[in-house]
């Protein structure tokens, strides 16, 4: 397992193991509901987080990375294959930072480094859905190359009934 320091001692940037499986699902569950809606799975359930880093096949489908400060959670990006024939060139990427370290810096960092460490998964395309209200994390992607592809209208739909673009 690799780590890469960052610009500030206390922060590292590695790839996630099966042993930090428990540690992301409790970093989720801390999150703010609206942050989790484009995970492509229940990230609440324990069984899914344990499957990022498990398939019977031994074709593992999905590359996690962690940012920590100090030794606690700061960020977490996974790009995951799609699972159909036909899309199995085409990985989704989801990245979270906590909300006391936005506007850093780190979620391109660490969204950057994800996408290096997923070329092992040999994706020809990878696809990042975002509310189009969050400006920062448009930005934060566009500067890694993302382009505009579509806007999906409300496509996506908070616990409390809120539709998003």
């Amino acid at each position: 397992m690799s780590t890469i320091n960052m610009s500030k001692p206390d922060l590292t940037i590695r790839r996630a193991g099966a042993e930090d499986a428990a540690a992301i699902g409790r970093f989720l569950s801390e999150m703010p509901h609206r942050d989790l809606l484009f995970f492509r799975q229940n990230v609440a359930e324990p069984a899914v987080v344990q499957g990022w880093f498990r398939d019977a096949s031994g074709d593992r489908a999905t590359v996690c990375m962690l940012a920590e400060r100090t030794g606690a959670l700061a960020a977490i990006a996974y790009v995951q294959r799609r699972n159909v024939p036909w899309l199995r060139h085409v990985g989704d990427i989801v990245a979270i930072v906590l909300p006391s370290m936005r506007a850093q810096g780190l979620g391109t960092r660490l969204v950057r480094q994800t996408i290096l460490a997923a070329d092992s998964l040999m994706l020809e395309k990878i696809v990042a859905h975002i509310v189009i209200e969050d400006r920062d994390s448009v930005r934060a992607f566009e500067k890694l190359g993302f382009r505009h592809e579509g806007i999906l209208l409300d496509h996506a739909k908070d616990e409390d009934g809120t539709l998003y673009d």
